[in-house]
């Protein structure tokens, strides 16, 4: 059976409380400033509400990606879906999913993709840049909460 599901996730533990780690992700208009991996995201915050990013994969590939945010719980959870604008929804898609759970420390965010479609098998090198990406944006994150 080909393999056409892949997951990838990252996490964290900040130093933060929730709510301030929850105003970072969802400042949408500052990632270019910040974000090594997510340079840019259009869009309103909103359950179905549509988006249009760029990401910059740590190789310096540029893929730009359009979906819908999925899901959005305050100081809790977003969860978006796109597909790179180059390719149909059948050939790649992929679920991006932000968790904060309050912790004594501060908060622990957990970064999940889940990567479907027909270019999966064949996309090991992308995925694995992704991740590599996810981890370069939580240490941006934790950079940017310190203010340094």
């Amino acid at each position: 059976m080909i393999d056409d599901m892949k997951a990838i996730e990252s996490e964290i533990t900040l130093s933060s409380p929730t709510n301030e780690v929850w105003a970072a992700l969802v400042d949408f208009e500052s990632y270019p400033d910040w974000n090594p991996f997510l340079t840019k995201m259009e869009a309103e915050l909103g359950e179905g509400k549509p988006f249009k990013a760029m990401s910059r994969l740590p190789s310096g590939i540029k893929l730009g990606f359009v979906g819908r945010i999925l899901s959005v719980v305050p100081d809790r959870e977003i969860s978006w879906v796109g597909r790179p604008t180059m390719m149909p929804s059948s050939a790649m898609e992929i679920k991006h999913t932000f968790t904060l759970e309050p912790v004594e420390s501060g908060t622990h965010l957990q970064q999940r993709e889940e990567a479907t479609g027909f270019m999966i098998p064949i996309s090991g090198w992308i995925l694995g840049q992704a991740q590599k990406g996810q981890v370069a944006w939580n240490e941006a994150l934790e950079r940017r909460l310190a203010g340094t």
